[in-house]
Protein backbone atom coordinates (compact mmCIF):
# COMPACT_ATOMS: atom_id res chain seq x y z
CA UNK A 1 0.00 0.00 0.00
CA UNK A 2 2.93 2.72 0.59
CA UNK A 3 4.60 2.16 -2.59
CA UNK A 4 0.99 2.57 -4.24
CA UNK A 5 0.29 5.61 -2.54
CA UNK A 6 3.68 7.20 -2.77
CA UNK A 7 3.20 7.95 -6.86
CA UNK A 8 0.59 10.60 -5.71
CA UNK A 9 2.51 13.43 -6.35
CA UNK A 10 -0.05 15.93 -5.57
CA UNK A 11 -1.66 16.63 -8.42
CA UNK A 12 -4.02 14.28 -7.93
CA UNK A 13 -7.55 14.90 -7.38
CA UNK A 14 -8.11 14.96 -3.48
CA UNK A 15 -11.13 13.28 -3.30
CA UNK A 16 -9.83 11.03 -5.31
CA UNK A 17 -7.43 9.93 -3.52
CA UNK A 18 -9.07 9.91 0.06
CA UNK A 19 -11.57 7.95 -1.80
CA UNK A 20 -9.01 4.86 -2.80
CA UNK A 21 -6.87 5.22 0.44
CA UNK A 22 -10.31 4.67 2.27
CA UNK A 23 -11.28 1.85 -0.03
CA UNK A 24 -7.98 0.41 0.10
CA UNK A 25 -7.38 0.82 4.22
CA UNK A 26 -10.62 -0.93 5.04
CA UNK A 27 -9.63 -1.09 8.94
CA UNK A 28 -8.90 3.14 8.70
CA UNK A 29 -12.19 5.00 10.44
CA UNK A 30 -13.01 7.77 7.46
CA UNK A 31 -14.37 9.50 10.46
CA UNK A 32 -11.28 10.34 12.61
CA UNK A 33 -9.49 13.36 12.14
CA UNK A 34 -6.28 12.38 12.30
CA UNK A 35 -5.01 8.81 12.50
CA UNK A 36 -2.22 6.95 15.19
CA UNK A 37 -1.76 9.96 16.98
CA UNK A 38 -1.08 8.22 19.94
CA UNK A 39 2.06 6.62 17.80
CA UNK A 40 1.13 3.28 19.51
CA UNK A 41 0.64 0.99 15.99
CA UNK A 42 1.84 2.67 12.85
CA UNK A 43 -0.31 0.03 11.05
CA UNK A 44 -1.71 2.28 8.47
CA UNK A 45 -0.12 3.48 4.88
CA UNK A 46 0.43 7.25 4.01
CA UNK A 47 -1.01 9.46 3.23
CA UNK A 48 -3.65 9.99 5.87
CA UNK A 49 -1.12 8.31 8.12
CA UNK A 50 2.23 8.76 9.00
CA UNK A 51 5.40 9.63 6.90
CA UNK A 52 8.23 9.54 8.95
CA UNK A 53 11.75 10.96 7.42
CA UNK A 54 14.76 9.76 9.30
CA UNK A 55 17.73 10.41 7.54
CA UNK A 56 21.60 11.53 8.59
CA UNK A 57 21.73 13.05 11.65
CA UNK A 58 17.59 13.04 12.18
CA UNK A 59 15.75 11.02 13.95
CA UNK A 60 12.30 10.38 13.09
CA UNK A 61 11.29 7.45 15.06
CA UNK A 62 8.43 5.38 17.03
CA UNK A 63 9.90 4.70 20.19
CA UNK A 64 8.96 3.74 23.90
CA UNK A 65 7.49 6.38 25.39
CA UNK A 66 9.92 8.26 28.34
CA UNK A 67 7.63 7.75 31.35
CA UNK A 68 5.21 4.96 31.90
CA UNK A 69 4.17 2.68 28.92
CA UNK A 70 3.35 2.85 25.47
CA UNK A 71 4.79 4.59 22.77
CA UNK A 72 5.67 7.94 21.23
CA UNK A 73 7.06 10.21 18.51
CA UNK A 74 10.93 10.72 19.10
CA UNK A 75 12.42 13.49 16.92
CA UNK A 76 16.10 14.70 16.93
CA UNK A 77 18.33 16.52 14.75
CA UNK A 78 21.27 19.11 15.14
CA UNK A 79 19.39 22.36 14.53
CA UNK A 80 21.78 22.74 11.18
CA UNK A 81 19.09 22.94 8.76
CA UNK A 82 15.57 22.35 8.41
CA UNK A 83 14.14 18.91 8.57
CA UNK A 84 10.64 17.10 8.06
CA UNK A 85 10.12 14.27 10.68
CA UNK A 86 6.70 13.53 10.29
CA UNK A 87 3.95 14.05 7.91
CA UNK A 88 0.46 13.20 7.42
CA UNK A 89 -2.39 14.54 4.81
CA UNK A 90 -6.00 15.24 6.83
CA UNK A 91 -9.53 15.75 5.02
CA UNK A 92 -11.40 17.80 6.95
CA UNK A 93 -14.40 19.44 5.81
CA UNK A 94 -14.35 23.22 6.35
CA UNK A 95 -14.39 24.82 9.63
CA UNK A 96 -12.50 25.72 12.97
CA UNK A 97 -10.16 23.18 14.18
CA UNK A 98 -8.10 22.82 17.83
CA UNK A 99 -4.82 20.75 17.44
CA UNK A 100 -3.68 19.06 20.96
CA UNK A 101 -1.15 17.03 22.19
CA UNK A 102 1.87 16.59 24.56
CA UNK A 103 5.44 16.83 24.16
CA UNK A 104 8.70 15.73 26.42
CA UNK A 105 12.28 16.92 26.61
CA UNK A 106 14.90 15.00 28.14
CA UNK A 107 16.99 18.49 27.69
CA UNK A 108 16.14 22.57 27.33
CA UNK A 109 14.97 22.45 23.77
CA UNK A 110 15.10 26.26 22.14
CA UNK A 111 11.89 27.71 21.36
CA UNK A 112 11.97 28.30 17.63
CA UNK A 113 13.42 24.74 16.83
CA UNK A 114 10.43 21.61 16.70
CA UNK A 115 7.28 23.17 15.42
CA UNK A 116 4.28 21.38 14.23
CA UNK A 117 2.80 22.65 10.81
CA UNK A 118 -0.93 22.80 9.54
CA UNK A 119 -1.10 23.71 5.95
CA UNK A 120 -3.38 23.22 2.96
CA UNK A 121 -2.32 21.82 -0.24
CA UNK A 122 -0.46 18.75 -1.05
CA UNK A 123 2.45 17.58 0.90
CA UNK A 124 4.84 19.57 -1.08
CA UNK A 125 3.04 22.55 -1.70
CA UNK A 126 1.14 23.34 1.16
CA UNK A 127 0.12 26.63 2.48
CA UNK A 128 0.65 27.63 6.34
CA UNK A 129 -2.59 27.29 8.08
CA UNK A 130 -1.01 27.50 11.28
CA UNK A 131 2.53 26.84 12.85
CA UNK A 132 3.52 26.73 16.83
CA UNK A 133 6.89 25.64 17.83
CA UNK A 134 7.08 23.23 20.73
CA UNK A 135 9.85 24.03 23.82
CA UNK A 136 8.50 21.32 26.84
CA UNK A 137 10.13 21.62 30.45
CA UNK A 138 12.54 18.97 30.36
CA UNK A 139 11.99 15.76 32.35
CA UNK A 140 8.22 16.27 32.28
CA UNK A 141 5.18 16.00 29.46
CA UNK A 142 3.98 19.67 28.56
CA UNK A 143 0.50 20.02 26.99
CA UNK A 144 0.09 22.19 23.94
CA UNK A 145 -2.51 23.14 21.26
CA UNK A 146 -2.94 25.37 18.17
CA UNK A 147 -5.98 26.66 16.68
CA UNK A 148 -6.40 26.72 12.54
CA UNK A 149 -9.44 27.48 10.12
CA UNK A 150 -9.76 25.35 6.97
CA UNK A 151 -11.64 27.55 4.51
CA UNK A 152 -14.28 25.68 1.66
CA UNK A 153 -11.08 25.98 -0.79
CA UNK A 154 -9.00 23.76 1.16
CA UNK A 155 -9.57 20.11 0.32
CA UNK A 156 -6.32 18.82 1.41
CA UNK A 157 -4.35 19.49 4.44
CA UNK A 158 -0.95 18.53 5.70
CA UNK A 159 0.20 17.99 9.30
CA UNK A 160 3.87 18.30 9.38
CA UNK A 161 6.36 17.73 12.70
CA UNK A 162 9.40 19.72 11.49
CA UNK A 163 12.82 21.26 13.07
CA UNK A 164 13.54 24.56 11.58
CA UNK A 165 16.91 26.17 11.46
CA UNK A 166 16.89 28.56 14.42
CA UNK A 167 19.21 31.33 15.66
CA UNK A 168 21.00 29.12 18.11
CA UNK A 169 21.70 26.51 15.62
CA UNK A 170 22.00 23.64 18.56
CA UNK A 171 20.93 19.69 19.01
CA UNK A 172 17.28 19.40 19.43
CA UNK A 173 15.46 16.29 20.62
CA UNK A 174 11.86 15.60 22.12
CA UNK A 175 9.04 13.31 22.30
CA UNK A 176 5.69 13.97 20.89
CA UNK A 177 2.39 12.11 22.00
CA UNK A 178 -1.42 12.10 22.04
CA UNK A 179 -1.67 14.22 18.91
CA UNK A 180 -5.74 14.84 18.55
CA UNK A 181 -7.68 16.79 16.45
CA UNK A 182 -10.85 18.10 17.13
CA UNK A 183 -13.55 20.77 15.63
CA UNK A 184 -14.64 24.13 17.18
CA UNK A 185 -17.05 26.25 16.61
CA UNK A 186 -19.09 26.84 13.41
CA UNK A 187 -18.41 26.39 9.61
CA UNK A 188 -16.74 29.74 8.01
CA UNK A 189 -18.66 31.80 5.99
CA UNK A 190 -17.59 31.05 1.88
CA UNK A 191 -17.61 34.74 1.41
CA UNK A 192 -16.07 35.70 4.81
CA UNK A 193 -12.63 37.77 3.42
CA UNK A 194 -9.28 35.53 3.95
CA UNK A 195 -6.84 37.02 6.64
Amino acid sequence: MRTYFARFDGSQNPQRLWNEWIALTPAADPKSTIREGDFETLRFPPPFAWTLYPSEGVYSEQSQSPSGPGKALYVSYEGERSVGFAQQSLKLTPGRYRLTGRSFGDEPVKPDQIAVFIGCGSFANATSLEKAFLAPEPGQWKPFSVSFTVRPECALQQLRITGELGDFRTRAAMWIDDLAIARIGNTPNQNQARP
